[in-house]
């Protein structure tokens, strides 16, 4: 800690003037929040990596898919497995396992919606969790061929992004142990990707939405210390991709969660480190921008040590008085 002889001054705003340069009406972030957090969620594409339903003739078609998803919808497990399997048989002329676990994936977010929104409990769920990593453990290759891909086998990229929707499933479900343990089997999943993978963009997505939800994990069990690195591991993820408000949240929850760790855990690096990437993200002056400023004063702030913020409280003081807004 620096001393208090040696600290430069801090120019500290009162919380009106800090109130008045949020923009509001960009929408408040926790307002309606996702419930997986920045950067979490079912993100696009899986589905498409594994299955494109086609008919006989080799046209593609989804109607009777959608049909079959919603007859199945509330069944027990083995019993839509058996079922996706006959559909697979008659309309496909073969079953792969690749296919197979597509058609689970779409039943098991149907029933993990309706566990959110608590009109079942998440018994089903937690059993489509059970069933659809046992499938990635039974065909899980690495790196995918072209040929071995016809056969259903699955990447690494695909292993990682199921375990992690099934991590952060059984997080929201309250089974935080099962929920890393199932957080680091995706992230050593990820790990394993071959170029082609490691470079595609849904791909690293998904990776840094697994670290995210790791370190959410492990913050919400009471090891915000343990937390940090993996936000971090995280952000150097999303600073690479088209992702600002992932990017801008993952820099709010470092933020948090420093503040939860302790002042032992801030280092006079990281919160300079966070605002050059957000003014390099966002554009100097931007509502994210400032945001980060912000983020970082208040932790800062919040943990005795407000001298470690004195660039990001100036500019954040002269931004807002130039008509900046910060992001709400």
């Amino acid at each position: 800690t620096q001393p208090s002889s040696m600290a430069p001054p801090v120019e500290v705003m009162s919380e009106d003037e800090i109130e008045d340069g949020v923009d509001h009406e960009s929408g408040d972030e926790n307002e309606d929040e996702d419930p997986w957090g920045p950067g979490g969620g079912s993100l696009p594409g899986i589905e498409d990596m594994l299955f494109q339903p086609r008919d006989r003739t080799g046209n593609r078609s989804s109607d009777e898919l959608e049909t079959l998803c919603q007859e199945l919808e509330g069944a027990a497990v083995a019993d839509a497995e058996k079922e996706v399997r006959t559909f697979l048989e008659r309309t496909q002329g073969e079953v792969r396992e690749a296919d197979v676990l597509a058609i689970l994936l779409m039943l098991f977010r149907t029933c993990r919606d309706s566990a959110l929104e608590q009109y079942d409990t998440w018994d089903i769920t937690l059993g489509y969790c059970g069933r659809i990593t046992t499938i990635c453990d039974a065909n899980f290759v690495g790196n995918v061929s072209e040929d071995n891909r016809q056969t259903g086998c699955l990447s690494a990229a695909i292993v990682g992004t199921v375990y992690g929707e099934v991590g952060r499933t059984f997080a929201l479900a309250g089974h935080a142990g099962v929920a890393r343990d199932r957080l680091m089997k995706a992230l050593h999943a990820f790990d394993l990707m071959g170029d082609s993978d490691a470079n595609d963009e849904s791909a690293k997505h998904q990776q840094a939405a697994a670290r995210a939800s790791l370190a959410r994990v492990l913050r919400g069990v009471g090891r915000a210390g343990e937390a940090l690195p993996e936000f971090m591991q995280a952000l150097q993820l999303y600073i690479t991709l088209d992702a600002p408000e992932d990017l801008s949240g993952i820099m709010s929850e470092w933020c948090e969660t420093v503040v939860a760790a302790g002042s032992e855990h801030l280092t006079e690096n990281v919160p300079a480190l966070l605002c050059d990437l957000a003014e390099g993200a966002f554009g100097e002056g931007s509502p994210m921008h400032l945001k980060a400023l912000n983020d970082v004063t208040n932790a800062c702030t919040s943990l005795g040590e407000a001298w470690i913020a004195t660039h990001a409280a100036t500019e954040l003081a002269r931004h807002l008085r130039e008509g900046g807004k910060i992001a709400g």
